[in-house]
């Protein structure tokens, strides 16, 4: 029954890209709590990937990063790159829509 064509019809007609957006969160957080830096940036980008709004969020993801004293420079960095971002992502779709 999982199968049926019109099951997935259903299911990729109402498909949001913010389901998507909470296992990276998740991954972001704990690649941040054991100090893996290189699976941190992949997660990042592919959270920046997902939709230009949650660029935002990851603005929190890094000041969690810099108020645990886990990864201070790196929390920065993910502030700095998600407002660069957001701002960037922003300008193009008011110039070119």
């Amino acid at each position: 029954m999982a199968l049926h064509p019109a099951l997935h019809g259903a299911n990729f007609y109402d498909f949001h890209s913010l389901s998507l957006v909470a296992p990276l969160v998740l991954w972001a957080l704990y690649c941040i709590e054991v100090g893996a830096t290189r699976a941190y940036l992949l997660v990042f980008a592919l959270l920046l990937c997902c939709r230009e709004d949650v660029a935002l969020l990851c603005c929190f993801i890094g000041l969690y990063g810099i108020l645990s004293r886990r990864a201070g420079r790196l929390g920065a960095a993910t502030i700095g790159i998600s407002c660069l971002y957001f701002v960037g992502i922003r300008v193009a779709v008011y110039l070119y829509a």
